[in-house]
């Protein structure tokens, strides 16, 4: 009776472990990520390219310690030289955020759609 008993059991798990990798398999032969946004390519980098600062050194000793800081100079926010390289700054990333303006947009009107104004309340 025992011996039944115990080749039942062995069918059982031999049963259960061939259902769950055949439904592993299966489920991974079948995967597919569905999107519905198609292929939109990025600027070609030869024609855009992200400005560059240049390196001015700027050494400070601190307790005994130097430090080297080559972008110091960028702290200088009424230089007209920190100023250009900012705004270089942003008309390169205004150009390769481009083609995501449609998508931004739709973020923004999500976001904004889920908050309530009101001002009875603090957030």
């Amino acid at each position: 009776m025992q011996g039944l008993r115990l080749r039942k059991s062995r069918h059982i798990y031999l049963i259960t472990a061939f259902v769950i990798l055949f439904a592993v398999v299966h489920g991974c032969t079948h995967f597919q990520i569905r999107t519905k946004r198609s292929h939109i390519p990025f600027p070609s980098r030869a024609k855009l390219q992200p400005p560059v600062a240049k390196t001015i050194p700027k050494t400070d000793t601190i307790h005994g310690d130097i430090r080297i800081d080559e972008y110091f100079w960028l702290r200088e926010r009424s230089n007209p030289e920190v100023i250009a390289y900012l705004n270089a700054e942003n008309q390169f990333t205004e150009a390769m955020m481009k083609q995501t303006e449609g998508l931004q947009e739709q973020l923004y009107t999500e976001m904004t759609g889920r908050i309530k104004e009101t001002d009875l309340s603090v957030p």
